[in-house]
């Protein structure tokens, strides 16, 4: 996993434990175009994504 990819996952954990929708929403929208340029993988896009619905959508 690359430290971009563990910088978003950290940030998110902070973002959600604080329950900050907006911060989340926009660190997801942030890890896509990462995606797109190729600067994340699919594999970690998708763990910074599930990670995200997580926090904003909990059981």
């Amino acid at each position: 996993m690359t430290q971009l990819a563990k910088d978003y996952l950290q940030k998110i954990e902070t973002y959600g434990k604080c329950h900050d929708a907006a911060m989340l929403s926009h660190c997801c929208k942030e890890a896509y175009q990462e995606y797109r340029n190729g600067r994340l993988s699919e594999e970690e896009y998708e763990k910074i994504y599930v990670l995200c619905m997580t926090y904003a959508y909990p059981r």
